[in-house]
């Protein structure tokens, strides 16, 4: 009985989608890009991850993008081992806050291009 359409459907589109879960409890998806694949996402929230053989994937960083889209991409574009997972589904700037918030409480890592709480 442990059987889970979720789980399932979420296992077969890792590739293109990844949950993230905030100190809250509530998981926000993500869009997977592999590194020097993303394209411009201003004010999105990003997480860079690295991807491990066992397909188990490790936060190293997170952020915003430039509202300008006037800087490099988080990881070097040439790195296999790193995918950018975003979330864009935010409704506007202060839900953006509140996700990025609840995600860094809960990753725990080295926050960087922080937003501006509004």
């Amino acid at each position: 009985m442990g059987f889970s359409a979720s789980m399932e459907l979420e296992k077969e589109f890792s590739n293109r989608f990844w949950f993230w879960t905030g100190l809250s409890g509530k998981r926000y998806i993500h869009s997977v890009y592999k590194s020097g694949h993303c394209p411009p996402l201003p004010g999105a929230i990003y997480v860079v991850v690295r991807r491990l053989e066992n397909d188990n994937r490790v936060p190293v960083r997170m952020g915003r993008f430039s509202p300008l889209w006037d800087f490099p991409l988080p990881v070097d574009a040439d790195d296999s081992d790193y995918e950018i997972h975003v979330h864009l589904l935010a409704g506007d700037e202060i839900q953006t806050v509140r996700v990025y918030d609840d995600l860094a409480a809960a990753l725990e890592l080295e926050a960087h291009d922080t937003p501006d709480t509004p």
